[in-house]
């Protein structure tokens, strides 16, 4: 055993003029009694019990002096040497949005801070502890210190974000010997993030359960074309409950009271199928999915988006029978919401048939029933063929909005894509139908049928398609998207010195702040509002994170070593000191009465 404060132990010398005290004798004062037969009974009642008066003296001065040793051993704070060799710990508390999850009343970023709070009351200043935190991003709460006080007022200001956990993040962890020398990082979660390779080398400490919840893991909004004002609705919802459930999701605009559209669901155990709505007439603004469900975690039940209005995309159209079909898709947006506008050779896109035209500076390209030599494609055999459609990436940007699974298209060619190319759409024998390709700094859709033999004109996934590839491609998808996953960077930050921009966040929505380095973080669910030199722009930010809302982390084992917790060694010398101090007590008062 050794002690932290053992300067304190100089106060036992105190047992010394205690014990002088105590056994002090004050000599009893002389009296004359002229009648000494009255007083035999007393004489011969105190001599009887004189043994066991001096047995309780003797007791008595023993108790009081171990209440001493106990009081000052505590002041000095003994640890075990054992405990005292062990390593400085870096304390990582998991803060991401799971960690909010309830069950029985308790979350799980509640019950990590327990645990942290024994281990700190237990190492009783041991040793140095470093308290963190991981969502998005690795942030120190304490530095190093043994200092009880600040480590537990750090932990008190820990909170759950509204983010996801970025596994890259754990990365920190492994040079943990750069922050704290000769120590163990231990990480606190409830484990529901992907990636589990970046763990290596560290302890796990698992909290938390899996519990029953569902959330919405996609939300999207983009305007279709058709009546003024369409807008397509694209969601996707998870459930971690064992049995279907059925509830509603409902859609509103402005806020969330404004009711717009309430969709009834039924969700199957896992991740369920995206689906899509359209609402016409349907303006600017803010915009909302919420599922009215009582369960685990209430973040991911509601998911904000923003529409706003946009500069159309010059587009440039070019081949041979489609050219009207093309000039009509391109006027039809231009008309109805002013999304694309018809152009010449100095576009930002081209949506052509059988190749790239020559008279084209864009560099962006859709191209139908590609022929010919082109370094986008290479026509293995040129007869054409009939075939049904499979999707390959149904969340791609360009097919989220479609569905076009099982439709028959006509003019198939056996095509091999370059390198490196992102098929999006086949055949049910594996020849792409659609697919994203680029090279020397060009970027191309290759649509890989014959548009007007198989009357995809006609077919309401023309539009819908078209549209999110353009956008797709020159960027403006990018720019402006209906809702962005929290964690992340706000667009303007690239574009505008930081110096010029302010910005209102969900948290101080009316309390503009200018915008620096540190502070460009999405992190709360909710409005971002950007006020720049150009104008001003608002983004909607969701969790919209699977492995948040499943909270399923019953495949996560824990892999950290004992750590000391419960109460300290100088807590049970203090207890011992009570109970002392109650029995003194106890025989004081039966001297009293005898």
């Amino acid at each position: 055993m050794t002690f932290l404060a053992p300067g304190y132990l100089w106060f036992l010398l105190l047992a010394i003029p205690l014990t002088t005290i105590y056994l002090l004798k004050i000599k009893p004062e002389q009296r004359f009694t002229p009648a000494l037969f009255l007083w035999d009974k007393i004489v011969e009642e105190k001599q009887s019990s004189a043994l066991f008066r001096k047995l309780r003296d003797w007791l008595s001065l023993l108790l009081i002096l171990l209440t001493l040793i106990a009081v000052v051993m505590a002041m000095a704070r003994p640890i075990l040497l054992s405990s005292a060799s062990k390593q400085n710990l870096l304390l990582v508390i998991d803060n991401s949005a799971s960690m909010a999850a309830r069950k029985h009343g308790i979350s799980r970023i509640e019950q990590a801070k327990q645990l942290v709070a024994n281990v700190i009351r237990n190492l009783n200043g041991s040793r140095q502890i470093i308290l963190a935190t991981v969502a998005d991003k690795f942030s120190v709460v304490v530095n190093a210190t043994a200092n009880i006080r600040e480590l537990n007022e750090g932990l008190e200001q820990i909170m759950a974000s509204d983010m996801p956990l970025n596994s890259a993040a754990l990365a920190f962890l492994a040079n943990r010997q750069n922050f704290l020398t000769d120590s163990r990082a231990v990480l606190l979660s409830d484990g529901c993030f992907s990636n589990v390779k970046k763990l290596a080398g560290i302890e796990l400490l698992k909290v938390g359960k899996p519990v029953e919840n569902i959330g919405i893991t996609a939300f999207d909004l983009v305007r279709l074309p058709g009546k003024k004002e369409r807008l397509g609705i694209y969601f996707q919802l998870c459930s971690s409950y064992r049995k279907t459930v059925e509830t509603d999701l409902i859609i509103s605009h402005g806020t969330l009271d404004n009711i717009v559209k309430v969709c009834p669901v039924k969700l199957s155990p896992g991740i369920n199928k995206a689906e899509t709505y359209l609402i016409d007439n349907a303006p600017d603004g803010k915009w909302f999915a919420q599922l009215e469900f009582k369960d685990a975690l209430a973040k991911d039940n509601i998911a904000p988006g923003y529409i706003s209005k946009i500069k159309p995309v010059r587009i440039m159209v070019a081949g041979d029978r489609e050219v009207p079909f093309f000039t009509m898709f391109v006027e039809a947006f231009s008309r109805g919401n002013n999304i694309l506008a018809l152009s010449d050779s100095t576009s930002a896109a081209v949506l052509a048939s059988g190749n790239i035209p020559p008279e084209s500076s864009s560099n962006k390209f859709i191209i139908f029933k590609p022929e010919g030599k082109s370094p986008f494609w290479n026509i293995t055999s040129p007869t054409t063929q009939t075939g049904l459609s499979q999707t390959v990436m149904p969340k791609h940007p360009a097919m989220k909005f479609c569905q076009i699974d099982g439709l028959e298209f006509t003019g198939i060619k056996k095509i091999s894509p370059p390198d490196g190319s992102i098929v999006l759409c086949r055949t049910l024998n594996n020849i792409p139908l659609i697919y994203k390709t680029s090279f020397a700094g060009q970027i191309a859709y290759i649509i890989n049928f014959d548009p007007l033999e198989s009357n995809f004109f006609l077919n309401i996934n023309f539009p819908v398609m078209i549209n999110a590839m353009i956008f797709d491609l020159t960027g403006s998808s990018s720019e402006y998207h209906a809702v962005y996953p929290t964690g992340g960077q706000l667009p303007l930050t690239g574009k505008q010195p930081p110096e010029k921009i302010t910005f209102s966040s969900p948290g101080r929505p009316d309390t503009p702040q200018l915008l620096s380095s540190t502070e460009t973080t999405m992190k709360r669910i909710g409005f971002y509002s950007c006020q720049t030199p150009r104008g001003s722009k608002t983004y909607a930010t969701a969790l919209l994170s699977q492995t948040d809302s499943l909270l399923n982390n019953s495949e996560f084992k824990s892999t950290a070593k004992p750590i000391e917790s419960g109460i300290p060694l100088h807590n049970y010398l203090l207890i011992f000191a009570l109970l002392i101090i109650v029995a003194e007590s106890i025989l004081y008062h039966q001297g009293k009465v005898a």
